[in-house]
């Protein structure tokens, strides 16, 4: 009996066929259903796994981005720590006389007469101010050399910036008239103004 209706909706089909046409049914729902939800989910899986190693790619260059800017970060702190090391403190202007005096007491320290110790012009710039300084006198050589070494250490805000020496080659005397243009280094008054 239910050959019959099959017989009768399919018409003259035999059995075979319809087994055919179901297989052929059956395997347009399976290519739909693979072009609908496989196909995009596998695509869809594809997609991220790429986008997941970009992800993984940008964050190692993250983290040694970071590490790099923290060797870097560690590296300034400790160069900035050694310049303000080495780098003397400046004094104000104002502690000239003091500063007249210490070069005073160095010079007869190494055997110098000092006959003047003139301050000269202050030339100003963005980040301090430099005091002109004269100083004449008398001496050896040696002390004049041995002077100007102390200065270099001890006074590493005050440099050198001209020498003259003159002596008397048949003089009994073998000391030689000396002038040493120094510039000393000092705070810059226009900072200091605007740190009060």
């Amino acid at each position: 009996m239910s050959t019959n209706k099959v017989g009768g909706i399919l018409g003259g089909w035999r059995p075979h066929q319809v087994d055919a046409m179901g297989a052929a049914v059956l395997a347009c729902i399976v290519v739909a259903g693979y072009v609908v939800g496989v196909r995009p989910t596998y695509k869809h899986m594809e997609m991220r796994a790429v986008l997941a190693g970009r992800v993984d790619a940008e964050n190692d260059k993250a983290s040694d981005l970071t590490t790099s800017l923290q060797s870097l970060t560690r590296s300034l702190d400790q160069t900035q720590k050694e310049l303000h090391k080495g780098v003397p403190q400046l004094e104000a202007v104002q502690s000239l006389n003091r500063h007249l005096a210490g070069l005073t007491q160095m010079g007869t320290a190494n055997g110098l007469r000092i006959d003047g110790l003139e301050p000269g012009k202050t030339s100003r710039s963005q980040y301090y101010d430099t005091v002109e300084i004269r100083l004449t006198g008398k001496g050896a050589y040696r002390d004049c050399t041995r002077f100007l070494s102390q200065l270099y250490r001890d006074m590493p805000d005050t440099s050198v910036t001209a020498i003259e020496l003159a002596g008397q080659p048949g003089s009994a005397d073998p000391s030689a008239a000396f002038t040493f243009v120094l510039s000393w280094y000092t705070t810059n008054v226009s900072k200091l103004a605007s740190h009060e």
